[in-house]
């Protein structure tokens, strides 16, 4: 499959510190994240979406770096609820693997580090996904 959420960044970038703006560090993190996600890899190779798979999986991140950037406090829930929503409707798939949760709360982990310039958490997401093209199998069923 193509990669849509191919990590750019230079190895030897990572770890930010002060250089970047959180802003910044968040939207790769959630690249990253992106990335490493099986179910929605999975989605994308498979050609469950409706339409264009790589402009779908572009849609879905700018609602959630929306969603993110958000200067209200958000909950992992309003996370899940979109994830779900685009998956089903736009990618015909029933997240039933536990995976929208993990990934909603490691992208609220990621938003609120940054949030206090902390890139731990975005910093290790980025870097997994720089060393891996495929994690965990995870247990998937289509509505098609």
């Amino acid at each position: 499959g193509e990669e849509v959420f191919a990590v750019t960044l230079n190895p030897r970038v990572v770890p930010c510190r002060n250089l970047m703006e959180p802003a910044i560090v968040l939207e790769h993190g959630v690249r990253a994240v992106f990335h490493r996600w099986t179910l929605l890899r999975l989605a994308l190779d498979q050609g469950w979406a409706n339409g264009d798979g790589k402009e779908q999986a572009e849609e879905m991140f700018a609602s959630i770096m929306r969603l993110l950037l958000n200067d209200k406090k958000i909950y992992t829930d309003e996370i899940e609820d979109l994830l779900f929503d685009v998956l089903e409707k736009k990618f015909n798939t029933l997240a039933e693997d536990g995976s929208v949760e993990e990934v909603s709360a490691l992208l609220l982990k990621i938003r609120n580090e940054c949030a206090e310039r902390n890139y731990e958490t975005a910093n290790d997401v980025i870097l997994k996904a720089q060393a891996t093209s495929a994690p965990i199998s995870v247990s998937v069923r289509s509505l098609q």
